[in-house]
C-alpha cells in the first residue's frame, strides 16, 4: 500500500488516473464513432436499398470463393 506510506502523493496519482481514464474513453468513443460511420457508409446501406430484412441480406453475402445460393 504505497499511498498509505506517502499520502501526499495520492492527489497527483488520482489526477493521473483521471486523465488516463478520460483519454482512454475519448479514444474509445472516437473509434466507435468511426466504426459506426464506416458501417453506415458502406455495408449498412446496401441492405436497406434492396428492401430486405437484415438477417436475410447478411446471410446472402458470399464470404467464400465458392458460390452459394441466396435465400
Amino acid at each position: 500500500m504505497p499511498l498509505e506510506r506517502a499520502p501526499a502523493q495520492a492527489e497527483p496519482e488520482f489526477m493521473r488516473v483521471r486523465i488516463d481514464t478520460y483519454l482512454g474513453m475519448g479514444a474509445s468513443n472516437v473509434v466507435a464513432f468511426f466504426i459506426i460511420m464506416t458501417t453506415a457508409a458502406t455495408g449498412g446501406s446496401w441492405q436497406f436499398k434492396r428492401g430486405e430484412p437484415s438477417f436475410r441480406s447478411i446471410s446472402a453475402v458470399n464470404f467464400s470463393s465458392t458460390p452459394r445460393r441466396a435465400l
